[in-house]
């Protein structure tokens, strides 16, 4: 093996968060995020992309805001349940991540475009007999 074919396989090798990328078949997204759940004893972690827009910039405030996924942890408690939201890492590009993800990880998609369809100024539908048609 001479010297070109190992600069060769180095510069072919993607990084962590591009093979998982490519792996979750999320190569068409420009933007696509990835968090880690803190306070959970199995490794969760949730990547969230933006189908309807998917080369148009979302930032972190925006990843912050989403209401169309909740994942709340359930205690019991004398007087009921108690339900309370996981602590989440702040979210870095996937093409960034550089973390090490075990075989017995859990990854969660989350998609923006639900986010869309929640808030009721972004459509409008028009009911014509039993058909409902959104615009």
């Amino acid at each position: 093996m001479n010297g070109k074919d190992i600069v060769k396989d180095i510069i072919v090798k993607k990084s962590k968060g591009r093979q998982l990328k490519t792996d979750l078949g999320l190569d068409k997204f420009k933007y696509a995020y990835i968090q880690k759940i803190i306070d959970m004893a199995q490794d969760v972690y949730i990547v969230t992309v933006d189908s309807r827009y998917p080369n148009v910039f979302f930032g972190r405030s925006k990843l912050n805001k989403v209401d169309n996924v909740s994942i709340l942890k359930t205690k019991m408690t004398p007087f009921g349940y108690s339900f309370k939201d996981y602590k989440l890492t702040p979210g870095i590009l996937l093409d960034d991540f550089k973390g090490n993800i075990s075989s017995n990880a859990m990854i969660i998609r989350q998609d923006l475009t639900g986010d869309y369809f929640m808030n009721d100024s972004m459509y409008e539908s028009v009911i014509r007999g039993k058909k409902v048609k959104v615009i």
